[in-house]
């Protein structure tokens, strides 16, 4: 979800199973004050397996978008980088180490370059891993997070205002009764290099343990701090109840408050932004209303319930 308002981005994939193939598209949505128009959308095609998963405007006007390209069923796939001009053509594409690695983000830098952000499955190991590229796509540098032996994963990233970067995710975390994923706040240099990383572990409205959750989103606040959109997943009462986990923090990770909301199965937030008022706006799909639809959900500063 990317928003200057009157510009809204949205990138989707599809797979055709039977075909072993996947189509990727790119939409650009003009809305100004009247119903939404597509001024352009565009199909790449491919032998291999597409998939794009985040799209953003270029500083020349145009789009790049990352996801993941290979032959999951042979257990490959690459980072995949596109860049279009302004009308979705295609100007060039990069792909980024042979092995089995999923594209999951990407932000244009203040260099102009972009910074990459998925996850990386060497063996029994699944890492965050972030990869940082200049305006041609060239790889600069890159980054791998996580423990030895799990399963760790970084979903969406930002660029800091000291030049580094703040990501979310999910990471495991072993207690003394069993193991669980928990959100994932990690902030590292300009480098890509670990500064600190903080985990926010869910718990459920109906249950008293804690259960699975994950990051999915993550912004910059107004007051230096970061709001971080996901799920919680389930409780020990009733696992089929997974919840909108919204999460805000301090400048060093410091949970502040927490937002949570769901009542039925697949209840997700999948992005967050911070609005120009410091007001928060999440993208999620969950029932409501008694139907099940992407609903959109604002919230204060202070994280109550604006409207949805």
């Amino acid at each position: 979800l990317y928003s200057n308002e009157t510009t809204h981005e949205l990138s989707v994939w599809a797979e055709d199973i039977s075909a072993n193939r996947t189509e990727s598209e790119s939409v650009s949505v003009v809305v100004d004050n009247a119903p939404a128009m597509i001024t352009f959308n565009m199909l790449f095609e491919d032998e291999l397996w597409l998939e794009s998963n985040s799209v953003q405007i270029t500083p020349d006007g145009g789009y790049a978008f990352l996801g993941s390209k290979g032959q999951l069923n042979f257990g490959f796939a690459d980072f995949w980088l596109v860049k279009t001009d302004s009308f979705g053509e295609m100007q060039w594409e990069k792909t980024y180490h042979s092995g089995n690695d999923r594209g999951h983000a990407l932000e244009v830098t203040a260099d102009g370059g972009f910074i990459l952000v998925g996850t990386r499955r060497s063996g029994a190991d699944t890492d965050a891993y972030l990869l940082k590229t200049d305006a041609s796509g060239t790889e600069e540098w890159s980054q791998t997070i996580g423990e030895v032996g799990q399963v760790d994963a970084a979903f969406d990233v930002k660029q800091t205002p000291d030049g580094g970067y703040i990501l979310t995710g999910s990471t495991q975390i072993a207690s003394t009764f069993n193991t669980y994923t928990a959100m994932w706040l990690i902030k590292t240099d300009g480098s890509g290099n670990l500064e600190w990383d903080k985990t926010y572990p869910y718990t459920s409205n109906g249950g008293s343990g804690v259960t699975n959750s994950a990051g999915n989103s993550i912004d910059l606040a107004a007051d230096g701090g970061y709001i971080l959109g996901g799920t919680g997943m389930g409780d020990e009462v009733n696992e089929a109840i997974d919840q909108v986990w919204i999460v805000k923090t301090d400048p060093v990770g410091t949970r502040e408050w927490v937002f949570a909301f769901g009542e039925r199965d697949q209840d997700r937030c999948y992005d967050i932004i911070t609005t120009q008022s410091g007001e928060y706006v999440a993208a999620t799909w969950m029932y409501y209303d008694s139907f099940y639809g992407i609903h959109l959900i604002k919230l204060s500063q202070s994280g109550d319930l604006v409207w949805m």
